[in-house]
């Protein structure tokens, strides 16, 4: 009750956006009605020249008054509505206005008309009631208060003028019964209106309310994704580099073996992780391209040589064709073409148990030093029903789960591609036959850095079937002094461990007040990661 109370002089509650809102959804169909009231007035006046006996006679120029007025009244709502339109920060306010004129004007209108028509037949046609009743659709956009203070002064002075031409014996006494049944169902129907637009304000209300519960349910959610992916992100990068030192290490196979396990499973959980993360970027609209130059055929090589081992491992054939004219160096972020590429190619190599997968490389050579880098991604694995293709780049979403359930993945994967490739300006297709194998097409806009192609490139030298490489150390810096900065001690003493071979000596520091006081002291070589 206290709701409603408050609703009959506030109906939009107190946020600025829904009062004005409130007013902006009654300039549509009220211009449309006052459209065709200026027709209607236009029409009306003609005829009082045309026909002047029909209406009365003497009293002529009172109706042609009145349908002046109505023109003049449709005309001030249309010349404002367009000033309205014009200028946002007055819209509210005009429409505020115009409502409030156009509800008044129209009332004393009708009454006026009732007046005139009495005048000059001696008679108030039912229509001109009816008229009466239809006013109120224009007047919904009152507060509920003002719209019963304006219905109720206007069937009060309609009724005693009634009375009064009753009481003259101008008009019959069952005419003033007419007006009454109008004028009841006028206030009936504008509670049942105001009624509506309560319950219809509370649902608004209520929507706007769990709207944003969700989105800050949904930041929330991102937030801690994005916090817990750093945080997980941290043991399981010294894990990993922990691991790598064993494999460094003289020792057995059997610790080999474990530690090669550890190895992939360790980068399996990651790829889990940097997923999730990657997808709280997006939804927080954080995600940003690192554009800058690169060598084509060394990117290729890694994706290769990352991927080969895998495929070898389930016996599927790996097949690479680089078309020997594609540009050698090219700018765009590598990183992110790499994450595209190995993505898919790992779907590929996931979905197949037999056969071979393939990565093909082409060029379409486009003007002003750009080209737009075409790599097809082929497999002869469990392929995808025509009906799942639709969904197969949505977040968390497997098809045919039924064939799919004992392979490992988030599904994000798909997503995370379909995203970055968007935000490169590319685009993924595919065309797969179910229980044949699937393609892949992605197409990536990149800039040419300099002239030269990548030529004839032996990329099966990137793959290695063996378990286990000797190490040796790229370079060895004895003179080199190095600063390692990270809050975490026990990166610090896997990044130590990992650069032990290359001589190079290293400090290390927790926090970036203990890095500038060492760097007062220490000249260090430049070296950022």
């Amino acid at each position: 009750m206290r709701n409603m109370l408050r609703y009959l002089f506030k109906p939009s509650g107190n946020d600025p956006d829904a009062i004005k809102s409130a007013y902006y959804e009654s300039v549509g169909p009220t211009h449309v009605t006052m459209i065709l009231a200026f027709l209607a007035g236009m029409i009306f006046l003609v005829l009082t020249f045309v026909y002047p006996p029909y209406f009365g006679g003497t009293t002529v120029l009172y109706h042609q008054i009145c349908y002046v007025s109505i023109l003049s009244i449709a005309a001030v709502w249309m010349i404002g509505c367009r000033y309205a339109m014009k200028d946002y920060s007055s819209r509210f306010h005009t429409v505020f206005v115009l409502n409030h004129f156009l509800g008044i004007s129209l009332h004393l209108w009708v009454i006026s008309l009732v007046i005139v028509n009495s005048l000059a037949r001696g008679t108030c046609d039912t229509t001109l009631f009816m008229t009466v009743a239809l006013v109120v659709p224009l007047c919904v956009y009152f507060t509920p208060i003002v719209y019963f203070i304006i219905a109720i002064l206007s069937n009060a002075s309609m009724a005693f003028f009634l009375y009064y031409m009753v009481s003259m014996g101008s008009i019959e006494p069952n005419e003033l019964a007419n007006f009454t049944i109008f004028s009841v169902f006028q206030v009936v129907m504008g509670v049942i209106m105001s009624y509506t637009r309560y319950r219809l304000n509370e649902q608004l209300v209520t929507a706007e309310r769990q709207r944003q519960e969700i989105e800050m349910l949904n930041k929330s959610q991102n937030s801690f994704f994005s916090n817990m992916s750093h945080e997980i992100r941290t043991p399981i990068n010294t894990i990993i580099g922990l691991n790598e030192m064993i494999l460094r290490e003289d020792v057995s196979e059997e610790v080999i073996e474990d530690a090669v396990n550890i190895k992939a499973a360790g980068k399996l959980l990651l790829n889990l992780i940097n997923d999730i993360l990657d997808m709280s970027k997006f939804q927080s609209g954080s995600m940003q391209l690192l554009i800058e130059p690169y060598h084509t055929g060394d990117m290729l090589s890694d994706i290769v040589g990352m991927l080969w081992i895998r495929a070898k491992d389930k016996k599927l054939d790996f097949n690479v064709d680089v078309s020997p004219d594609i540009p050698a160096e090219l700018v765009g972020d590598e990183v992110r073409i790499k994450q595209v590429l190995i993505n898919v190619i790992n779907n590929a190599i996931k979905y197949t148990k037999e056969g071979s997968v393939s990565l093909t490389v082409q060029c379409e050579m486009k003007e002003d030093k750009t080209c737009k880098m075409i790599y097809m991604v082929s497999d002869t694995g469990i392929g995808i029903k025509s009906e799942d293709i639709p969904y197969l780049f949505s977040a968390f979403k497997r098809v045919d789960e039924t064939a799919t359930k004992h392979i490992e993945g988030t599904g994000l994967g798909l997503s995370i591609v379909k995203q970055l490739v968007d935000i490169m300006g590319g685009k993924i297709t595919v065309n797969s036959v179910y229980k044949k194998g699937s393609t892949f097409i992605i197409e990536i806009p990149q800039r040419i850095e300099r002239e030269g192609s990548v030529g004839k490139y032996d990329f099966a030298k990137a793959g290695s079937t063996g378990r286990k490489k000797e190490y040796l150390p790229k370079f060895e810096a004895p003179q080199a002094r190095i600063l390692v900065v990270d809050d975490n001690e026990a990166n610090l003493m896997v990044v130590s461990k990992l650069l032990r071979d290359t001589k190079v000596r290293i400090d290390t520091a927790t926090s970036g007040a203990e890095a500038l006081r060492k760097t007062l002291n220490i000249r260090y070589a430049s070296w950022t990661t």
